[in-house]
């Protein structure tokens, strides 16, 4: 994707973000309603299609809950200190998780509204 467009359709972001099953933590860098991008400190084997259980754990001050869901990896990359990776949510565990997904959503695109 043109990287402009891709400015203009992701909210930049930060939250944490816990892999259970791979022990592994990171930091939502970026989200939509049609995926997100999540900077991870250790690289994993995940291959593309790989479905990965995942919990994003906003920051305290927004007020917002936990989601706790299924990510499905699209791409991923080593950069920097981080390894990428791009993914869609597949599914939330719950109507909270929902819930929290879209106010996550909302949150950042306000933000996005307030910079321009």
């Amino acid at each position: 994707m043109d990287e402009s467009r891709r400015a203009k359709t992701r909210e930049k972001c930060y939250a944490k973000v816990w892999f259970p099953e791979a022990n592994a933590p990171g930091y939502l860098r970026d989200i939509s309603s049609k995926g997100c991008r999540i900077e991870l400190i250790t690289p994993q084997t995940w291959k593309t299609e790989d479905l990965m259980r995942v919990e994003i754990i906003p920051d305290d001050m927004m007020e917002i809950g936990r989601v706790i869901g299924t990510i499905e990896i699209r791409w991923t990359r080593d950069e920097d200190f981080y390894w990428i990776v791009g993914s869609k949510f597949i599914s939330v565990k719950d109507r909270e998780s929902l819930d929290n997904y879209k106010q996550i959503l909302a949150y950042y695109k306000t933000l996005q509204d307030e910079s321009t």
